[in-house]
């Protein structure tokens, strides 16, 4: 029977923004979506790549190891336009595979590059920049991805238990055990 007195509570979870810095991160998971917003073509897909930190503090002096960062909205192909203005050169998708393979692709490889060897992407290493930026009405701030560069030092990966905390909706695990990488042709 239904409680006409019972109160419903709103709860909001919030963490505290990340600094801004760089900071060693490993790729956790990567999922393809459907592309939203005005610009987005019916059936066109993009992935959302999400990136769990490895080492920093936050401004209370709390480790930040196992936040995670997102970037969302990546294009599904490898482009390059000197003529682009927020980032000239190569799109997100190049400076993200190129960060985390230490390698740069070059035409040969982006022409072999396929779907399996993004998926192999997952549990390997990189650096990114971040920027805080507040949201359209000014109550949160977000922590964006803003650069990516090659970790030139490896940092301790994620522990099992550490990864254990990523779970989905439908109760499956997040994050992605990666392949072994020797098929992955810039390795």
């Amino acid at each position: 029977m239904f409680q006409e007195n019972f109160k419903i509570e709103k709860k909001v979870v919030s963490f505290n923004p990340i600094p801004e810095d760089k900071y060693s991160v490993e790729l956790i998971d990567i999922e393809l979506k459907d592309a939203t917003g005005q610009y987005a073509q019916p059936d066109e897909k993009v992935f959302a790549f999400t990136f769990a930190l490895l080492d920093g503090v936050d401004v209370g002096g709390q480790s930040l190891r196992g936040r995670l960062l997102w970037a969302s909205f990546v294009p599904t192909f490898l482009s390059t336009s000197p003529r682009a203005k927020k980032w000239p050169g190569k799109n997100e998708l190049y400076r993200i595979i190129e960060s985390l393979t230490g390698q740069e692709i070059t035409d040969e490889l982006a022409e072999k590059f396929e779907a399996n060897d993004i998926k192999n992407l997952v549990g390997k290493q990189c650096v990114v920049f971040t920027r805080n930026t507040p949201s359209n009405n000014s109550e949160r701030i977000f922590s964006n991805i803003i650069n990516y560069q090659v970790a030139k030092i490896k940092v301790n990966s994620l522990t099992a238990q550490e990864k254990a905390k990523y779970v989905k909706n439908d109760n499956t695990v997040a994050v992605k055990t990666a392949e072994p990488l020797d098929d992955v042709p810039f390795n």
